[in-house]
C-alpha cells in the first residue's frame, strides 16, 4: 500500500514538474533578494545564477564607460516586478517610475543629513591635526616652517565658504 502511495506521489509529482516547465520563465524584479531595485535580483533567478555576479557586472559596466548605471535604470523601469505580474504594463511602467522617484528622494534626503555630520566632522578632525602640529612645532620633535602653512588658511578659508552655500 506504501508503494502505491509513493508511486501516486511520483507521479503526482512529475505532472507538476511538466506543467511547471511548460509555462514561460518570466523576467520580473525581485522583491526578495534586492538591494536597490530588485533588477540584479531578477536577472540573476531568470538566468539561474548568483545574483551577486549580476552586480559585479552592473559596477564594472558603470566604472568603465558608466553604461551600467543606464541599463540599471532602464531595466528597473521596463522591468516588472514580481507582485506587478498581473497588471498591464503601461501600469506597471508608471508605477516603477513613482519608485524611482521615491528611492532618489530617499537616497538624496539620506545624502544631505550625513553630508551636514560629515562637514563637521571634517573641520574638527583638521582642526585637532592643525592643532597637533603646531604643538609638535613648539617643542621641537619636528621642525614646521610656519611661514609655509599660509596655504592652509585659504584651503580652510575656501571650505568654509563651500560649507555656507
Amino acid at each position: 500500500m506504501a508503494t502505491k502511495q509513493n508511486s501516486k506521489e511520483k507521479t503526482f509529482q512529475e505532472q507538476h514538474e511538466k506543467s511547471q516547465s511548460n509555462l514561460p520563465n518570466r523576467l520580473y524584479r525581485t522583491e526578495k533578494n534586492k538591494i536597490i531595485g530588485g533588477v540584479a535580483g531578477g536577472l540573476g533567478e531568470y538566468f539561474g545564477f548568483d545574483p551577486t555576479l549580476v552586480r559585479v557586472i552592473f559596477v564594472f559596466l558603470a566604472i568603465f564607460g558608466g553604461s551600467g548605471i543606464i541599463l540599471y535604470i532602464v531595466l528597473w523601469t521596463i522591468m516588472p516586478s514580481a507582485s506587478q505580474m498581473n497588471i498591464p504594463s503601461g501600469n506597471a511602467i508608471k508605477a516603477n517610475v513613482e519608485e524611482i522617484k521615491e528611492k532618489a528622494k530617499d537616497t538624496a534626503q539620506s545624502l544631505n543629513a550625513s553630508s551636514e555630520n560629515n562637514n563637521r566632522s571634517f573641520f574638527a578632525i583638521l582642526l585637532v591635526i592643525v592643532g597637533i602640529l603646531f604643538l609638535i612645532n613648539n617643542y621641537g620633535i619636528f621642525s614646521i616652517h610656519i611661514e609655509r602653512l599660509w596655504p592652509l588658511l585659504l584651503i580652510l578659508l575656501g571650505l568654509l565658504l563651500l560649507r555656507r552655500r
